[in-house]
This record gives C-alpha cells, sequence and structure tokens, in this order.
C-alpha cells in the first residue's frame, strides 16, 4: 500500500507554476508587501533551490508531485463533513530537498479560466512541509492502506493540513496537521480520523461561524 499520487493537474496549470517562476525567482525582484509564516526567511533565487532559471518548464514543478488543494468553507461543514470541501487549485513543491523548497499553490481565475499562482511560500516554512510530506510514507497506516494525498484548506480559522483520502469502500480519511494559523505542526504518531480532526477544531470553527453571522459575512 502506498501514498498514491493525487490526479495529475492541467497542464496549464502545471506551465503557470513553470512561468510564475521565471519572473519571481529573477534576482533582482524586490519583495512588495509580503507576509510570513514564522521569521521572515531570505527571498530565495534559482541557485538557492538547485534550479536552473532558463530550464524550468512542466516536468521541473511537477518533479516532487502536485497535490491537489481543495477548501472546505464554514456553510459546507453541516452537509458532509470534510468530503464537502471543493476542489479550487493545485500545489505544487519546487526544486531540491538538499538545497531548498519553495511551495506554490495555483487557482483558476473563475471569469478568464487562466491558472495564476496564488501564493509562494519559501525558506524554513516550505522546507518543513516537504519533510512532513516526506515522513507520511512511513506511518503505519499507509502500510496497510492507499490514500490520495490531498491540501486541505479551511480559511475560516487559517488552517491547511495534508488530507489522507481514502478510496476503499470502508472509507477512514486521515487528516495530519502541517499548518495552524503560524505555528508548524509536525506529524506525530498516528494522524487523526477526519472525524475526529473536525471534533477538535469544533470550538474554532463554532466561533469563526458566530463572527461570520455577526458580520454578515
Amino acid at each position: 500500500m502506498s501514498i498514491i499520487r493525487s490526479t495529475t493537474p492541467p497542464a496549464k496549470a502545471s506551465l503557470a507554476v513553470a512561468r510564475a517562476l521565471q519572473v519571481f525567482l529573477q534576482p533582482d525582484l524586490k519583495p512588495q508587501d509580503e507576509r510570513y509564516v514564522g521569521p521572515q526567511p531570505s527571498l530565495p533565487d534559482a541557485a538557492s533551490l538547485g534550479l536552473d532559471l532558463t530550464s524550468i518548464d512542466v516536468a521541473t514543478v511537477e518533479q516532487h508531485g502536485p497535490l491537489g488543494v481543495y477548501t472546505l468553507h464554514l456553510n459546507d461543514l453541516s452537509g458532509g463533513g470534510i468530503r464537502a470541501a471543493v476542489p479550487t487549485g493545485w500545489g505544487f513543491l519546487v526544486g531540491d530537498p538538499k538545497q531548498g523548497i519553495i511551495l506554490c499553490t495555483v487557482a483558476q481565475q473563475p471569469v478568464t479560466g487562466a491558472w495564476r499562482l496564488t501564493s509562494a511560500y519559501y525558506g524554513e516554512h516550505a522546507n518543513n512541509v516537504f519533510t512532513a510530506k516526506d515522513k507520511l510514507k512511513s506511518l503505519a497506516q499507509t502500510q496497510t492502506r492507499s490514500y490520495e494525498l490531498r491540501i486541505l484548506v479551511i480559511p475560516a480559522i487559517h488552517v491547511e493540513a495534508f488530507w489522507l483520502f481514502d478510496r476503499s469502500p470502508s472509507a477512514t480519511d486521515l487528516v495530519a496537521v502541517y499548518v495552524d494559523g503560524q505555528r508548524y505542526v509536525v506529524p506525530a504518531g498516528n494522524p487523526p480520523s477526519a472525524a475526529t480532526f473536525l471534533c477538535s477544531v469544533e470550538p474554532r470553527l463554532q466561533l469563526a461561524a458566530a463572527s461570520a453571522r455577526r458580520h454578515g459575512t
């Protein structure tokens, strides 16, 4: 058994990442109004990621296996738990783990249908995400079952997680949190089932729902 790769992203999504990185990693690029998870890292260049700026292509950005990004909104939770999450984009881990990794996400624009880079994480955070993803392969559960690895996003409480989607008839999805607000969480031991995970964040979800109702959002 194993971690199953998500379905292959559209070629235009991967190409959008490749083209965006060729611009983003230009050595003379100056950061504009950036926000960071943890201490501010140095802006990477292609060399620091083990990349050749002139040859960043689809194969390069797909090397470590793109992951589907699924978003779970507050008003979806009552309709089916974690499986109410809807696909909203793709996540790409790009670079050389021994040198540095950049985590890029792309989403399709609703009007034009074009794929655009929506975020790029680098520095310690991106490296830790790559390490956490790699650790999932050695979990006890992944030795006896196959899971499709996805990225779960719950915007209302600023949580992102690795979602191990179980395709079997007796499905038991698992969730391994890796970003909780600005705190990095290393998956330790056995990750909880999706139901247990949602129960653990239920108080925060209720507060977020109350706030949304109060502000009419």
